[in-house]
């Protein structure tokens, strides 16, 4: 998979100072789109790969912290470093509060300039996983019946699944199959419906031959335990699988 090129956006009304600052992202690898006012770049489409904004607190009639304010509202909002030949101790305050990573004065020093911009976009590529995995978490939820988002929300809370099931009024094997539903990510279909999950007892013409029989000279209640145990154990090797077997500390495969 190919990483996705940086994008610096510049915003400043000095055309000077944009091609300064293009032709010095450009040489370090970095994707540069400039603009001479907030609008401009409020009227771009923002790529998908990281992406920083460098941005001056003059723009002409515009005013850079007012720009800032307005990404707070928008979906993504793009890290931002102000550049500015005009900066003040309470706009710098002001700045950072508002959630700017940094404050640089004109001139700058391209070093501290080129560190500001990696941990912005740092900061940029956290919040996009941070969203991507938001909204699969929202779109597994909304996959939920209505009874796994009442055992959900009680299972948030810390409570034990027995717990839960005296609350709900139900048996304790119904608490876990729902909270099953709702770890496995492969727990529903398409349809939003769960898979059934598979019978814990083997089919009659899918039951195992024992390996190990029960000693003859033992009671028929020990006798039956055995079998048992065996029968369980062979159906899970007659799928494919590896189990331990029951009376020693190998694991035994299936023959199929």
């Amino acid at each position: 998979m190919t990483t996705p090129i940086p994008t610096i956006c510049v915003v400043d009304d000095d055309a000077r100072v944009r091609r300064a600052l293009a032709r010095l992202l450009r040489t370090q690898g970095m994707q540069v789109a400039t603009f001479a006012s907030g609008d401009e770049f409020l009227a771009w489409p923002v790529p998908d790969g990281p992406v920083c904004l460098v941005l001056d607190i003059r723009l002409g009639e515009e005013n850079g912290l007012g720009l800032q304010e307005c990404l707070r509202t928008v979906q993504r909002r793009l890290p931002i470093i102000f550049l500015t030949g005009y900066g003040t101790v309470p706009l710098c305050v002001q700045a950072i509060k508002a959630g700017a990573v940094d404050f640089l004065q004109k001139p700058v020093e391209e070093s501290t300039l080129l560190t500001a911009i990696a941990k912005a976009l740092e900061q940029d590529r956290y919040n996009q996983e941070t969203q991507a995995t938001h909204a699969g978490l929202v779109q597994r939820v909304a996959t939920l019946t209505p009874r796994e988002r009442e055992v959900m929300a009680w299972v948030v809370t810390g409570r034990l699944n027995k717990q839960i099931a005296a609350v709900l009024g139900v048996s304790e094997k119904t608490i876990k199959i729902h909270r099953a539903h709702m770890m496995d990510p492969r727990a529903h279909l398409k349809s939003g419906k769960p898979e059934k999950l598979p019978s814990p007892v083997p089919p009659r013409s899918g039951r195992a031959r024992l390996r190990h029989p029960a000693p003859q000279n033992s009671s028929f209640a020990t006798r039956w335990a055995h079998r048992v145990r065996y029968a369980y154990w062979g159906a899970d090797t007659a799928r494919g699988g590896t189990r331990s077997d029951p009376t020693s500390s190998r694991c035994v495969a299936s023959d199929d």
